[in-house]
């Protein structure tokens, strides 16, 4: 048997060898290729993650201050005189609601920007990012008519109908927010969905390169044993 099994590697030489080299190829692309490529992946995903979790701690306690300086702001400018006219009752709820506008335009603009972090780590034919593009257009189709919105309140002739303006610019804002939210949500459980899978790729491909070093070393071991041209790195 053993001279039998001489004779096979003799006469296979070259296959084994070559066999050899391509397994020794494999553990290289296996490893220093697709394992760390895959590693990286998940570390940037990661960092991304870590920022926007930071910034919108950050968001938070400054919507919250804000909130409360807005508060302390119209406290201080909420006494009118019973003699106050329409138009300067109007002028002071137009004033107001432009300020509280203006802030929540802001917050989500400042939010985009966060969700933006989440979403450039993302593949670019993610539907997230086009989401982020569509809720983009629409603030700044918003921001545009700010001004001509707050013109027609201040142009409005009654209180009912600057309440119809007022809830027409308020409902607005709340599907935007409710756009941006959600768009939120969804970047951020594909950006830990993605950094999951890569994590598990990464572990995957380091073992299966584990087992072709392990194959690699047998076949060069096996090549030494029976006099065969052994591949170089093979060991």
């Amino acid at each position: 048997m053993k001279t039998l099994d001489t004779q096979w590697f003799r006469q296979h030489g070259n296959l084994v060898s070559y066999l050899a080299a391509l397994v020794v190829f494999l553990t290289f692309v296996s490893r220093e290729g697709l394992s760390e490529h895959w590693g990286h992946v998940a570390d940037t995903i990661d960092t991304a993650t870590y920022m926007y979790g930071l910034r919108t701690q950050l968001e938070n306690i400054e919507g919250e201050v804000k909130h409360l300086r807005r508060h302390f702001d119209e406290g201080q400018s909420k006494e009118m005189s019973p003699d106050s006219s329409w138009e300067d009752v109007r002028t002071a709820i137009v004033a107001n609601m432009a300020s509280d506008k203006n802030q929540r335009l802001d917050d989500i603009r400042a939010e985009m920007e966060t969700i933006r972090l989440l979403t450039e780590v993302l593949p670019s034919s993610d539907e997230n990012n086009r989401d982020l593009e569509h809720v983009g257009s629409e603030l700044v189709r918003l921001d545009f008519e700010q001004e001509d919105a707050l013109k027609a309140m201040y142009q409005a002739k009654d209180f009912h109908n600057l309440q119809t303006l007022l809830q027409a610019r308020e409902k607005e804002l709340d599907a935007l927010e409710l756009a941006a939210d959600k768009l939120s949500r969804m970047a951020l459980g594909k950006a830990q969905f993605l950094r999951q899978t890569n994590n598990r790729y990464s572990r995957y491909s380091w073992w299966i390169s584990v087992a072709f070093l392990v194959v690699g070393s047998s076949l060069g071991l096996l090549a030494q044993h029976y006099g065969l041209p052994s591949p170089n790195g093979s060991d």
